[in-house]
């Protein structure tokens, strides 16, 4: 992700604590290194709602976010590393679990809903998990809302 030329693991973990919100999650990027992933010091990206810069800094960890929960990474056409966080229990307004998924290109994010991105179907519902499942390619994003 840092484009250093080695390996590098994001790993979610849609089940810890932001603070003392229960279940908030977050996500880690570990950078790997001339030896390969962890035959070194430990250098890594947090990621988190309410921290770093973007759609990131002005999101609330809430209960049950789940941030993590599933991750894609890839690169762009351009060959430009990508990081796509699927937050299935994201609250949308009063809407509980409609979900989201955050899209992190550099030190950029944006979030996305399922009704919020132009040509995107449908209307975010409570209960939606929008971000349960999220994949990837330079040209495509494909992400579940099995709600």
């Amino acid at each position: 992700y840092n484009e250093d030329g080695y390996t590098d693991l994001v790993v979610g973990s849609p089940n810890e604590a932001v603070g003392s919100v229960a279940g908030a999650g977050f996500a880690d990027i570990l950078f790997g290194g001339p030896g390969g992933l962890g035959t070194g010091p430990v250098k890594a990206q947090h990621l988190e709602q309410g921290a770093g810069t973007g759609s990131l800094k002005v999101s609330t960890p809430e209960t049950n976010d789940h941030m993590g929960q599933s991750l894609a990474a890839g690169t762009t056409a351009e060959g430009r590393p990508w990081i796509l966080i699927g937050v299935p229990g994201e609250s949308i307004g009063n809407l509980a679990a409609a979900g989201m998924a955050t899209y992190v290109y550099g030190n950029t994010s944006r979030s996305l809903y399922q009704d919020l991105p132009v040509n995107t179907p449908g209307a975010s519902e409570a209960g939606d998990k929008f971000g349960a499942a999220v994949a990837g390619d330079e040209n495509y994003f494909a992400i579940g809302a099995p709600g």
